[in-house]
């Protein structure tokens, strides 16, 4: 157990200041249970992708030893930073939708008690972000996963169209957050097959989460902060829509621009011009790749692969790196300036994928192993032909590895992107 401190406003607010949300905004979070110094920064990272966002109710999943799932159906929450109301009609609701579960009996001294030790800190979080919020607690059975998939189809009816979020606080161990990053609840029974009941502890609120976003529109999975290897990790992991940016004709334009006038500035005078942005589309978060060539010939490739700086920022930063920053070769020079062309990927997020997930000329491939890893962009296999097998084995390389290494526990990543420019 890390040391645990008591949640304030000073206390959020210094772990809120230290994150950069991604592009967002969020369907649902996993988060840590705990309130110590490691689960406090976690909590943050999760919590600082809901600023901004109007969320009227905050469902939070837990897992607790009883073979039946209880909810708390009227009352309040208690939290440091005061009370937040649970909401009783999206209580009935489910429990309409879910027989199965069981609702708390309460005494009138009981009503803002019941499940307050259940949840230490995430309350606190959402009275100081979003305090008019209603709350719906969700106990969920450990080793009943049939009964929390249910659960979470079920979430996914009655919240359709509404502003809510779903909490789910668990520890990701036993390979589930392996099962969690693949994005989809059966994984989970894999898991149980493969390492016994002790497996799903903590997986009940996890797959909830999964069915809910899954089945609510959810296609994308990101990790947004983790902490601890072997049999437990704790993670923040954020369950969106991810939607590919579209842009018109000015827009890549603009962003065309701004890449070229970037490395002609950087290279004359020795620093990137700052400009005002007046388009909220270049505003969007994004990952970058910037592509120069000359007469056809690679001359400069690198990327961020996290989303955390608005898209024309991005651009900018990519292009100067690739111009003066790939170690393969020397820096851009001004008699080259005339002569490149320019390709700029923005990239979707990373998502986890099997072997035969990967298509060949939609998806580029990140593969990581024993702290290496190697990156190629979707078109890269396209223009020269290569099957999956070739592709897979060609980053593996470029990582340093074996070429067999994506057969031999290698985690792989699939991502597309959205392409365009003169190179």
């Amino acid at each position: 157990m890390g040391q645990e401190f008591l949640i304030n406003e000073a206390l959020i607010n210094h772990h809120m200041d230290l994150v950069t949300p991604i592009d967002g905004p969020p369907l649902g979070l996993l988060l840590p249970p705990g309130s110590g110094r490691h689960s406090l920064p976690l909590i943050a990272s999760g919590f600082s992708q809901i600023q901004g966002q109007e969320i009227d109710l905050f469902v939070l999943l837990t897992s607790h030893p009883e073979n039946q799932t209880t909810i708390q159906h009227e009352g309040q929450m208690l939290s440091p930073l005061g009370s937040l109301e649970i909401d009783s009609q999206a209580a009935d609701e489910l429990r309409t939708l879910v027989p199965e579960i069981k609702t708390m009996k309460l005494s009138r001294e009981q009503r803002a008690e019941p499940t307050a030790s259940c949840f230490p800190v995430l309350p606190a979080f959402i009275k100081f972000l979003l305090p008019e919020s209603k709350i719906l607690p969700v106990l969920l059975a450990e080793n009943q996963l049939e009964q929390a998939i249910a659960v979470g189809s079920a979430l996914a009816g009655m919240l359709n169209g509404k502003r809510a979020c779903v909490i789910a606080q668990t520890e990701l161990g036993h390979g589930l957050h392996s099962a969690f990053e693949f994005n989809h609840p059966e994984n989970f029974r894999e898991i149980a097959d493969q390492h016994g009941n002790e497996s799903q502890v903590g997986a009940a609120p996890a797959a909830t989460l999964l069915q809910y976003a899954q089945l609510s529109g959810g296609n994308t999975v990101s990790t947004l902060e983790a902490e601890g290897s072997g049999s437990v990790r704790s993670a923040a992991v954020m369950l969106w829509d991810y939607q590919p940016p579209l842009f018109n004709t000015k827009q890549q334009d603009e962003l065309f621009r701004l890449a070229l006038e970037a490395i002609e500035s950087y290279i004359t005078q020795g620093e990137v011009p700052e400009i005002k942005n007046a388009d909220p589309v270049l505003e969007r978060k994004a990952s970058v790749f910037v592509t120069l060539r000359i007469r056809g010939m690679l001359r400069g490739c690198i990327g961020n692969m996290t989303a955390v700086r608005p898209l024309f920022q991005s651009v900018q930063d990519m292009a100067v790196a690739a111009a003066t920053s790939d170690p393969r070769f020397s820096p851009l020079t001004t008699k080259e300036l005339n002569q490149i062309t320019i390709k700029v990927a923005i990239l979707s997020p990373m998502q986890r994928m099997r072997p035969d997930q990967i298509e060949v000329g939609k998806h580029g491939v990140l593969i990581t192993h024993y702290g290496k890893r190697g990156v190629l962009l979707p078109e890269v296999a396209a223009d020269r032909g290569w099957s999956r097998e070739t592709l897979l084995e060609n980053v593996c390389q470029k990582a340093g590895l074996p070429g067999d290494a994506w057969q031999q526990g290698a985690k792989i990543y699939g991502f597309s992107s959205v392409v365009f420019g003169n190179g």
